[in-house]
């Protein structure tokens, strides 16, 4: 559980770093990058928890921010709440796509964590068009065209294949964990 908190944490602070894709007003955010990529390095940490407290740190974090910068609202409050269904949905993805895949063929992680990236940003998107259609802030987010989610969900994807391939020396490590002991391939536990 004290994992799940540090990712979580992480991930919060990281969410404040982002790049912004095309003139949407859609950010890749680092929060996300840090949360896939620990699942990623250590099999044993629960998709499901670690991703609902990363959203919820992320959802904290980000209504405190904008408390200090321009005031506490409602709206601001209930905006960044729907980020908690970002980041429960990209681990719902991850927890059906990347962990129980069992498949004799295995699909590229890259792929699977596009599909992830990609079904996150749908539900947020929908979220935010049937919820706060009537406001101007999700002017921009409705604007979003398929080709920049597209774009977001492989950059992202990209730099966490990164990530978990060259910085962890690891390959895919929350998919298939190396027994050395008898030199077989286990699956993950989750």
């Amino acid at each position: 559980m004290l994992e799940i908190l540090i990712v979580a944490v992480i991930s919060a602070v990281c969410s404040l770093f982002n790049l912004s894709v095309g003139l949407t007003g859609l950010r890749i955010t680092l929060g996300i990058i840090v949360l896939a990529a620990a699942l990623q390095r250590n099999a044993k940490l629960n998709v499901i928890i670690a991703s609902a407290f990363a959203g919820i740190g992320v959802c904290i974090v980000r209504i405190l921010v904008s408390g200090v910068s321009s005031g506490f609202s409602i709206y601001e409050v209930f905006n960044h709440s729907l980020e908690i269904l970002f980041y429960l949905g990209y681990g719902i993805f991850y927890y059906v796509l990347v962990r129980s895949e069992k498949s004799v063929y295995k699909t590229h992680l890259i792929l699977l964590l596009m599909l992830c990236d990609f079904g996150a940003n749908t539900i947020e998107y929908a979220a935010r068009h049937f919820l706060l259609s009537s406001s101007s802030a999700t002017s921009a987010m409705e604007t979003a065209a398929f080709q920049t989610i597209f774009l977001a969900a492989f950059i992202r994807s990209s730099l966490i294949w990164i990530i978990a391939k060259f910085a962890f020396n690891a390959g895919e490590p929350a998919r298939k964990i190396e027994n050395s002991e008898n030199g077989k391939n286990t699956k993950g536990e989750n």
